[in-house]
């Protein structure tokens, strides 16, 4: 049995944790107190979608107007983004967003046991590589705007679900790989509750909202606090592997 990954990672890895759920809930309340436009708009400034019933709708958008300034700042130019707090804000959520994948797939590959990666030496490269990129991509979408206006958006995503199915394969590698007493004993099984608690209910709702159609639920937009559930069970699953390891050892003795 390899061996057990130490108490410092185990709180390093609780702290941070809780940081991403005390960063996740601000964020979320903060958000909360501006509310939505409901509108996206092109290059050049031409609306090309009001949402129906938004806020931008009924405040009398209509598809092909011009925006002509954003909170006080005129859209020539530099444009908004550069102007404002909120576009260099949403870059930061998104670049956010994708080192948290790549730092669950990394876990992935070092939980329960560490994965035996050809060329291993590369692969931290290989998987922060491509995040260190994004994040440039995105400064220079935010220095060139508008002539870059959501230029990266299309390859980010694209990054994000390589490192989501990168992490499901690693996942899938434990199961079939690793004994399941062992794997229950690593606390793979409060992993999968985390998971379930984080995802399952804004599941629940996308597939009554698909066979419902315009079917609008009170409450759904704090589902997202869930996903605090997904950091806590991970720090939890490492540290019943820390204890069952070092009771193992005790009894080895």
């Amino acid at each position: 049995m390899k061996a057990p990954i130490s108490n410092r990672r185990v709180a390093i890895l609780m702290a941070a944790g809780l940081v991403l759920v005390a960063w996740g809930s601000f964020g979320f309340f903060e958000r909360l107190q501006h509310g939505r436009g409901g509108f996206t708009y092109m290059p050049d400034y031409v609306i090309n979608f009001v949402e129906p019933n938004g806020a931008a709708g009924k405040a009398g958008v209509f598809l092909g107007d011009r925006v002509v300034s954003v909170e006080g700042v005129a859209t020539f130019g530099m444009g908004p983004y550069l102007g404002t707090w909120d576009g260099v804000a949403s870059h930061i959520q998104f670049a956010s967003t994708a080192l948290l994948a790549a730092l669950l797939l990394h876990f992935f590959l070092e939980f329960p046991q560490r994965k035996s990666i050809p060329g291993s030496r590369l692969a931290p490269w290989l998987m922060f590589g491509p995040w260190v990129l994004l994040v440039g991509c995105l400064v220079l979408e935010l220095v060139f705007h508008p002539r870059l206006y959501h230029t990266f958006g299309g390859p980010g995503s694209m990054l994000l679900l390589a490192y989501a199915a990168l992490t499901l394969a690693a996942i899938a590698h434990s199961f079939l790989k690793t004994p399941m007493r062992e794997l229950w004993a690593s606390g793979m099984g409060w992993i999968l509750l985390g998971l379930m608690v984080a995802m399952g209910p804004s599941l629940m709702v996308f597939l009554a909202t698909l066979m419902i159609p315009g079917l609008q639920l009170p409450g759904v937009g704090y589902l997202l606090l869930l996903l605090a559930a997904i950091p806590l069970s991970m720090a939890l699953a490492v540290r019943r592997q820390s204890r069952s390891a070092a009771a193992g050892a005790k009894l080895a003795e």
